[in-house]
């Protein structure tokens, strides 16, 4: 830590004193020598900036093609999910098989109203539907059954 504050502090004694040797300059009128201290001054500045601008230009670019990315990935799956819901997309579903309707699963159902002598008010429910092609352009006409 002691080093750190010491190489802090020498840094702010050579720019000081070489801000006071501008200011001197610029009193006794000599404009030019003010001016290319004031640019060595600046210059050093910068180096230190422009880095920090690199870095932050490499990040947005970086966060703009991973958005462009994730959106791309999106449209991709939406066109899969839309091709394999029309069924045109064999590829995407090799074996042909696919929900007839929403599949489901319930755990643990509790029913508060009266069900009758012979009816638990607790039950598990689950529903699994599939569909199999079973013939494919059968005479030709690209049919599908």
């Amino acid at each position: 830590m002691r080093k750190i504050a010491l190489f802090l502090s020498l840094c702010v004694f050579i720019w000081a004193s070489d801000l006071q040797q501008a200011l001197e300059y610029e009193k006794q009128g000599d404009y030019k020598k003010a001016m290319e201290i004031y640019k060595k001054l600046a210059l050093k500045n910068s180096s230190v900036l422009i880095p920090q601008e690199q870095n932050k230009t490499k990040q947005t670019t970086q966060n703009e093609k991973s958005i462009i990315a994730a959106k791309e990935e999106r449209q991709d799956f939406a066109r899969l999910a839309l091709a394999n819901y029309l069924e045109e997309d064999e590829y995407f579903n090799p074996l042909g098989i696919s929900a007839y309707k929403m599949n489901y699963f319930l755990p643990l159902a509790y029913s508060f109203n009266s069900l009758g002598v012979n009816n638990n008010k607790s039950e598990a429910k689950f529903q699994l539907s599939v569909k199999k092609r079973l013939f494919e352009n059968l005479l030709g006409l690209d049919e599908k059954y």
